[in-house]
């Protein structure tokens, strides 16, 4: 790992199926197409039986894909992810600095630094670090113990410098 420069935090961290669920989560329901989605689903049935339309079986399917297989498709994704992808049953070693975000797996090194970080997320369980519209990188809350407030502080400081 390079060098920190000024004030920096070391983090190290496995990444697992709590954490992985909770940004896919994240990431997939605040996206416009889901929320108009959600929003279809909880109208469209009550608009129907009001108007008292025959199409509430169709409503009704809506209602299911929104709000019970995306769900279930979202969480069955984030498990095999964990399970499959070998880069997760290894621990993750990060070092955040003044010039940005250090990140050790394996003999695998990244240093991003903080204008490449173009969207931050800071969830209960993970705190997340985007640098393209689907590329992150997801730090465990419970890794920060109880530095978490600290860190995430210090990421917003450091991300609104650029």
């Amino acid at each position: 790992m390079r060098d920190p420069e000024g004030r920096n935090y070391y983090v190290t961290a496995k990444i697992g199926e709590k954490e992985m669920i909770a940004f896919l989560f994240a990431h997939n329901y605040r996206q416009p197409i889901m929320i108009i989605a959600m929003i279809v689903a909880i109208i469209w049935p009550i608009m129907t039986i009001v108007r008292q339309d025959g199409s509430l079986w169709y409503a009704i399917a809506v209602v299911v894909i929104v709000f019970f297989a995306l769900p279930y498709s979202t969480w069955s994704r984030g498990r095999k992810t964990i399970r499959d992808n070998e880069a997760y049953a290894n621990t993750f070693y990060y070092m955040f600095d003044e010039w940005g975000l250090h990140l050790e797996l394996g003999d695998s090194a990244v240093d991003q630094e903080w204008s490449k970080i173009n969207k931050c997320m800071f969830l209960k369980s993970v705190t997340v670090l985007y640098t393209g519209r689907n590329n992150a990188f997801l730090i465990p809350t419970e890794a920060m113990g109880s530095r978490a407030e600290e860190i995430n502080a210090f990421i917003k400081e450091n991300r609104s410098k650029k």
